[in-house]
């Protein structure tokens, strides 16, 4: 184990391992369940008021327990939260890119909107060719938000399903296409 424990109301022992696990153990140290998180958890749990467990690891994921015998919800490194999830014609699209944990590593960030038969255009600027939101940053801070899109559908619109995607490569490295990217934020709608 790596962190110090924290004990819930009900007796529960959270703790997390270098192993990349958090275990749950009762009050005689047998094990109730362990989950594994994509890297190691050197953090101490906390618990809320409202009895939700709270673990943080080096995947740069905060694990959330809500019922503490159950399977926890990680919470993403970013995500790209909508105004909505269907829009018409005449419509405003507010699309706002949010980090939950820090990014901290050299990156280059492309905003693409891919349409519903799969073109791709810059997401900020609806043309071509793609072209970085920013390139070569060193680090995003937890907290920090970018609004990507906010714009009214315009008539003609195709309709059908859209996505908006957030990609991270590393700026030295050959880009093929999203698979090559270390972080990858979408939110897909759809135009009627």
């Amino acid at each position: 184990m790596s962190s110090s424990p924290a004990i819930g109301s009900d007796g529960t022992v959270y703790v997390g391992s270098w192993d990349n696990s958090i275990y749950g153990l009762n009050s005689t140290g047998s094990l109730l369940w362990s989950y594994q998180t994509g890297r190691y958890v050197s953090s101490s749990p906390a618990i809320g008021s409202d009895g939700r467990v709270y673990v943080g690891s080096y995947d740069h994921r905060l694990y959330v327990f809500y019922d503490p015998t159950s399977t926890p919800t990680p919470v993403p490194t970013a995500v790209i939260e909508l105004n909505g999830t269907s829009f018409k014609a005449g419509e405003r699209l507010v699309a706002t890119f949010r980090v939950n944990a820090p990014i901290e590593r050299l990156f280059t960030v492309y905003a693409v909107l891919v349409m519903p038969k799969g073109k791709m255009l810059n997401a900020r600027t609806l043309d071509r060719p793609l072209k970085p939101v920013a390139k070569k940053v060193r680090r995003l801070p937890a907290g920090f938000t970018y609004q990507i899109i906010s714009k009214t559908i315009p008539r003609g619109a195709p309709k059908g399903e859209y996505e908006l995607v957030a990609a991270f490569f590393d700026p030295g490295k050959p880009i093929h296409g999203r698979q090559d990217a270390f972080l990858d934020v979408s939110a897909k709608f759809t135009i009627q």
